[in-house]
């Protein structure tokens, strides 16, 4: 028997109607490269892509299940690990469009728990977006900056909100935005100028970050750059020494 195999994650086309999708995917991920985005290593045109394995599963379901075992510091390192991704992508002028808990995925290594950004197929490279009416079917709502719910294209900036709803998410070990409310009545809140508040039991800091993320104006969200120099300086979260590509100067991945 061989040792030393890795693992791999096979994705396939399996409804027709997504295969410009899943080109775009193939597209996007096959020129990034950080250390917080799932690695991709090829694929059989019109039939699969090969991603690596993320034993640990979604963020979403980790938290649902675990969210109680995490210490402030690891729910902080969650949202840092997320930013770098985020920040890595906004330098590179690619828009995600689907942040979610659910999106990112997880898996332990020799420094712990790693966060890796997944599910690039609404991704889009450069400044004009053309899927925008792809992103109105709930429940992404529930992560839609106000501006997307007119449909105005998206943004780094509608990342930037839908960030702030994972930090939420993060913080409520897992729980679906906007608790109950339909998908209707959160475009309604939303439209209207309705935010939701801050977790409890989240740091004075934390929330404040949220908060920020889902600024009305556009112009007055953070950009990713400043998130991720926020949450490193934190207290209790340990800053990594990634340089502005996003690569470690450790030699720690």
């Amino acid at each position: 028997m061989r040792k030393n195999l890795t693992p791999l994650c096979i994705k396939t086309l399996d409804i027709e109607t997504r295969r410009k999708a899943f080109g775009r995917e193939a597209h996007i991920l096959a020129g990034v490269d950080h250390p917080n985005i799932i690695k991709y290593y090829g694929a059989v045109p019109d039939s699969c892509l090969v991603f690596e394995y993320m034993e640990g599963g979604s963020l979403c379901s980790l938290l649902r299940y675990n969210g109680d075992n995490f210490s402030p510091s690891d729910l902080r390192k969650m949202c840092v690990d997320i930013a770098a991704a985020m920040k890595y992508l906004e330098a590179q002028h690619i828009v995600h469009t689907d942040l979610q808990s659910k999106n990112v995925l997880t898996k332990r290594d020799p420094t712990g728990l790693r966060l890796k950004l997944a599910s690039f197929c609404f991704a889009e490279r450069g400044r004009v977006i053309t899927n925008v009416h792809q992103r109105m079917s709930s429940p992404d709502v529930r992560w839609m900056a106000p501006e997307l719910l007119v449909l105005d294209p998206p943004t780094h900036k509608s990342d930037v909100w839908a960030y702030g709803t994972v930090m939420w998410e993060i913080y409520n070990s897992g729980a679906l935005p906007y608790p109950n409310k339909t998908d209707k009545e959160v475009a309604f809140f939303v439209k209207n100028g309705n935010v939701m508040g801050a977790p409890e039991h989240a740091p004075v800091a934390i929330g404040n970050l949220m908060s920020s993320c889902w600024s009305r104006p556009t112009s007055e969200r953070p950009t990713f750059s400043e998130i991720y120099v926020k949450l490193a300086a934190m207290e209790g979260t340990k800053k990594k020494n990634w340089d502005e590509s996003g690569r470690s100067s450790l030699n720690q991945y």
